[in-house]
């Protein structure tokens, strides 16, 4: 009896998951279908697991609205999931970005926090408050745009050209043309120079 390749592959796949059973999620993390929207079902109720469903969907990243529908006091969630040694790290980097959506006084010492404190994290964590804390302040972020373009990590500095050029305004274009002077890292130079 011969086999042909698509009969093989389906057969192997309805015995994996004979096997191992249905794929479930892990650390109690909500699973979203894929084309899902960012809606939340009914059933869950908790603002945590409903923030938690919002931040894990595969498309359609969470609005300031959507969010603060869910509760009003939305950037305290994020926060605890972030710091919530069971949640994923992608979902703390959702949680961060999220935080530059809301501009409310526990968002902003938050993500100061964080800049201030980027020895101690993870570098992927770093990159994401980068570009949340500028995208919350504009031109405003200008001076954590200057020490960031000045650390030595060249891919922090990528991060922050890419922010302020996207977020600082007039403001993060001056920033750029003034250390664009001083970069050494050709990778960064040529960011700068595109961005501009």
């Amino acid at each position: 009896m011969q086999f042909k390749p698509f009969t093989l592959m389906f057969a192997s796949s309805a015995l994996v998951l004979s096997l191992v059973g249905p794929i479930t999620a892990l650390a109690g993390e909500p699973v979203v279908a894929p084309g899902a929207s960012a809606a939340v079902p009914a059933e869950v109720t908790s603002p945590e697991q409903r923030i938690r469903i919002l931040l894990s969907a595969y498309h359609d990243f969470p609005s300031r609205d959507d969010l603060l529908a869910v509760s009003p006091d939305a950037s305290s969630i994020l926060i605890d999931l972030f710091n919530d040694e069971s949640s994923r790290p992608t979902l703390k980097r959702r949680a961060i970005d999220a935080l530059g959506f809301l501009s409310d006084d526990v968002s902003q010492n938050f993500l100061v926090y964080l800049l201030q404190n980027d020895a101690q994290l993870e570098t992927g964590y770093v990159h994401h408050a980068i570009t949340a804390y500028s995208r919350l302040n504009g031109e405003g972020s200008i001076a954590e745009l200057e020490r960031f373009l000045q650390h030595d990590d060249p891919q922090i500095r990528l991060t922050a050209v890419s922010a302020a050029r996207d977020f600082a305004g007039k403001a993060g274009q001056n920033l750029l043309e003034s250390r664009l002077k001083l970069e050494t890292n050709e990778l960064v130079r040529n960011k700068i120079q595109k961005s501009l």
